[in-house]
């Protein structure tokens, strides 16, 4: 019986654990019934209740015998006769020792050892020498490649009458433009401003630099080739490579024909081969097996160059085919060396140039030297590339790499870099936003720091914003302010370990670290604003003239602008200032002081000596010292409109940043109280009164003490306002239609508005705060090496000195090459947009004569058209280009969105 489990064995067993037969208990009250009546059955109960039993106990014979070799189990099993729990303690002393004992249990324990053995590919196959060469013991799938055997005839004599039709000599020559732009440098270098003056200086240097370079750069002849043939050889070394690193991993090893029946061998995939090259990996490779698995990789990217040839001929495309047959690849680094840069090629379909190679390089090295180095700002673009080719060999897990770009980059950047590095590179990116809202509890802070940690181990990109950076920082610092010394020792002890471990690169280093980047955090008491209500007072004043949209393009007109405000303000002709009690010597020192930037101290002295008994008054020519002189004023009036300023719908209706048309920041406002509400002067005489805006200053006017003159003041200067509505008296604030009616009309007075921002606007929400915390991306002292690249390199000069530009000497010339490409003849075409009398294009108009001249690409819309939002603009392109199925447009959350014809919006 030993070594096989039976049946009636295990029937036995489980006899004796059935449940007895229980004579159900009669009340005493009813015996004497029972007993005269029929008597209870109770033997046939007794005999139904075994027969059940029996039943329950072979169902349950029949259950473990299914299960078998495994546990027995009851679990499942509805047990009304037997008891399962002492079943299966009676069962399970023989169910042990037959297991003990079964062949079948035997086999299994034998393949269960052998599974185990199974290889692992980087552990046991690829640690094995790769110069044995044998018989591989099953067929390996074939390379898909096209049948070139059947390819049309027509296709190849394109092909070879593409190749014949492109020139052999030098890249088209742009002596002329370089001509010009001397002249330009010329002109410029005899300025009388320094600065111009050093501006020239500087990019005379760069025009040398692209003279030097175009005298030494030629274009390869081009040979006659085919394409089909080359593409056909390509793909036969692919094989090859594949087949011979195939056999290497698989000779000499018994167990790969029936592993591989059973699937169990290690898969062999080109990806699953090429991922254990990555940097990262802790793969032993064994003699000559590297080397196999490099060949492989760089067949397929032979492959691939070939492939963009072709099809960049089949299209017609001189351009892209000169640039993939100029370089040939791998010239300036070795693959083996950056092999992750060889998974990237393969990943994106493209080949490294060799300027990209020189600035990763660069940003790559540890050279001592200035802590924040600029690489050389390159016009060539796919600065993205850059970050993945810089950024994968900089990261080690030593070290935590941080791409910064500006916020209207990120989800772009994001895209690309998951796109590029997510696949064979294996490589995570991360973001981790962070502003004033977010919590800063020790849980928070730590998971920050995990967070960053789990990135550097890694060896992933953490991507990031210089907001959220600043924020991090000087929220370590508004709670030291608030006493939270728990939480600000925590957050300032991560900074610091940050700055230690981080290697930031920027991307479009010029904008980051522009002045202008900053983030304050206010703190402290609310204050009013010093000399209100004067201060938002002037502004209306000055800006009381209705005008449209203007635009300075010299600065002649700007100081004359200038000059007529201060004439006007030392005339008499504005309310600002009592000038009528002042004598002419004390009026001429008041010229002075508000239209010149550099005055004496007697100016000064007799200024500070001005209106003893209305010191208001002086405190508004200090006003407008810094509106005019400094031109406050100007920069304000040269802002756009919905584009760079703006309200924000949800927010105090006080204007706030824009990050583009239509896009209002959710939380940055003006810093300066001056440019706070000379912006929102203009935004409101942009914009207008809402209806409950004008109800609101209704309200105010009917309830003041002078309703009558306040009124009166609204509709002096308004012809087409109905005589029914000029009568304070009959005005009724509750009834819709007259107040929608009044709101036509008045909606865009200066005095109706200034009258809304005098009394809801200004008094409550304009104010400056007492402290502040501020601070801007710098680079700095730091002991992590930060580095920079850009486009252009015009700005050196405004970078602030802690940091070092450091212009790569083979791409100093690009900022002068991009130069030549704007003065190029096909880039000097200008077309009015205006029409037939002299009048601004509408929107309409400007739509429909881009449509006439077959033009698909709108850069900057929100530059050309303030009346429409994108997709409003699209929807009505759309309408004027029957043929165009769709349109893309950048939506308010900086997106890429596509507006079918149907009305269907998809991202």
């Amino acid at each position: 019986m030993d070594g096989k489990l039976t049946y009636q064995e295990l029937f036995n067993l489980m006899r004796p654990c059935c449940k007895t037969y229980q004579r159900p208990q009669i009340p005493r009250r009813e015996r004497h019934m029972a007993s005269r009546a029929e008597p209870l059955d109770f033997e046939n109960a007794e005999r139904e209740h075994e027969r059940k039993s029996t039943i329950e106990c072979m169902d349950f014979t029949r259950l473990l015998q299914q299960q078998w070799p495994a546990k027995p189990s009851g679990e499942g099993f509805d047990a009304k006769y037997i008891n399962l729990h002492d079943v299966l303690e009676a069962v399970m002393p023989y169910w042990q020792r037959i297991h003990a004992g079964s062949p079948e249990v035997k086999l299994f324990g034998s393949r269960q050892r052998n599974v185990e053995a199974i290889p692992h590919l980087g552990q046991d196959l690829f640690s094995r020498p790769g110069d044995k060469v044998g018989k591989v013991p099953f067929n390996l799938p074939r390379i898909a490649k096209p049948k070139f055997d059947e390819v049309n005839q027509r296709v190849k004599d394109k092909l070879n009458t593409h190749l014949k039709a492109l020139p052999t000599g030098a890249k088209p020559d742009s002596t002329r433009e370089i001509a010009e732009l001397d002249g330009i440098i010329g002109w410029f270098l005899h300025s009388d401003c320094p600065v111009r003056s050093v501006y020239a200086s500087d990019l005379g240097q760069i025009v040398n630099a692209l003279k030097k370079t175009k005298k030494s750069l030629t274009s390869k002849p081009v040979v006659e080739i085919n394409l089909d043939f080359e593409i056909a050889k390509a793909y036969t070394a692919l094989e090859r490579h594949y087949r011979s690193l195939v056999n290497a991993l698989v000779i000499d090893d018994p167990r790969c024909s029936w592993l591989l029946q059973a699937n169990l061998w290690p898969s062999m995939t080109p990806t699953s081969v090429l991922e254990y090259l990555q940097s990262n990996s802790d793969c032993a490779f064994g003699k000559a097996m590297k080397t196999k698995v490099l060949e492989y990789a760089k067949s397929i990217v032979k492959v691939q160059h070939l492939l963009r040839m072709k099809d960049a001929l089949l299209k017609k495309d001189e351009g892209r085919f000169r640039q993939e047959y100029d370089n040939p690849g791998h010239v300036n680094w070795d693959p083996a060396v950056y092999t992750d840069w060889l998974f990237l090629e393969i990943d994106t379909n493209m080949q490294i140039r060799g300027d990209q190679v020189t600035v990763a390089l660069e940003m790559i090295s540890r050279s001592p030297g200035p802590q924040f180095r600029l690489a050389d700002e390159h016009g060539a673009g796919e600065n993205l590339s850059d970050h993945a080719n810089g950024g994968l060999r900089a990261c080690r897990q030593e070290d935590a790499h941080q791409a910064i770009n500006p916020k209207a980059l990120l989800s772009q950047t994001a895209q690309i870099l998951q796109c590029r590095l997510g696949g064979l590179l294996g490589r995570e990116v991360t973001h981790v936003p962070f502003s004033r809202r977010t919590p800063t509890t020790q849980q928070h802070i730590q998971e920050y720091r995990n967070l960053h940690e789990d990135t550097m181990r890694t060896t992933g990109i953490m991507l990031a914003i210089p907001e959220h950076i600043l924020s991090f920082k000087l929220c370590g610092l508004q709670r030291v302010s608030d006493c939270k010394f728990s939480e600000a020792y925590q957050m300032i002890a991560i900074q610091r370990w940050m700055d230690q471990v981080c290697r930031d690169v920027l991307d479009k280093c010029d904008f980051t670290l522009t002045t202008r980047t900053q983030l304050i955090y206010p703190s402290g008491a609310q204050l009013a604003v010093d000399g209100h209500p004067h201060r938002w007072k002037v502004a209306e004043v000055i800006l009381v003239t209705e005008f449209p949209v203007a635009h300075f393009l010299q600065g002649d007109v700007e100081n004359a602008l200038v000059q007529r405000i201060v004439d006007d303000v030392c005339a008499g002709r504005t309310s600002m200032l009592p000038i009528q009690d002042c004598t002419k010597e004390q009026r001429q020192a008041i010229h002075v002081f508000i239209s010149r930037e550099m005055v004496d101290q007697r100016v000064i002295n007799m200024v500070s000596q001005l209106f003893p008994d209305v010191p208001n008054a002086r405190k508004i020519v200090y006003l407008l010292h810094g509106l005019l002189v400094h031109g406050i004023l100007l920069y304000c009036l040269k802002k756009r409109w919905n584009v760079q300023y703006g309200l924000h719908p949800d927010r105090d209706p006080v204007a706030v940043p824009f990050h583009a048309k239509g896009v209002p920041s959710e939380q940055a406002e003006w810093g300066h109280p001056d440019v706070a509400i000379l912006f929102t002067c203009l935004a409101f005489y942009y914009q207008g009164l809402d209806q409950k805006q004008l109800r609101q200053s209704l309200q105010a006017v009917l309830k003041s003490d002078g309703p009558n003159t306040e009124y009166d003041q609204w509709t002096q200067t308004l012809t087409s306002l109905p005589d029914a509505l000029r009568h304070w008296n009959i005005i009724n604030v509750d009834d819709e239609g007259q107040v929608e009616e009044i709101w036509r009309h008045l909606r865009f007075s200066t005095a109706v508005i200034n009258h809304f921002l005098n009394y809801f606007v200004f008094p409550l929400m304009r104010s400056s705060l007492a402290s502040s915390f501020r601070h801007r991306e710098k680079g700095g002292n730091r002991p992590g090496i930060t580095t920079g690249f850009s486009g252009t390199n015009d700005n050196r000069r405004l970078l602030p000195m802690t940091i070092k530009q450091h212009d790569l000497p083979g791409l100093s010339h690009t900022n002068a090459e991009v130069l030549t490409y704007l003065l190029k003849k096909r880039n000097r075409g200008y077309i009015l947009a205006a029409n037939k009398c002299g009048g601004r294009f509408s929107e309409f108009e400007l739509l429909d004569h881009l449509s006439a001249n077959n033009m698909r690409v709108l850069i900057d819309a929100g530059a050309f058209i303030l009346e429409m939002d994108n997709r409003s603009l699209v929807k009505a392109w759309l309408d004027r280009v029957t043929e165009a199925q769709g349109a893309v447009y950048f939506g308010s959350d900086n997106k890429a969105w596509v507006q079918y014809r149907a009305g269907k919006t998809i991202p």
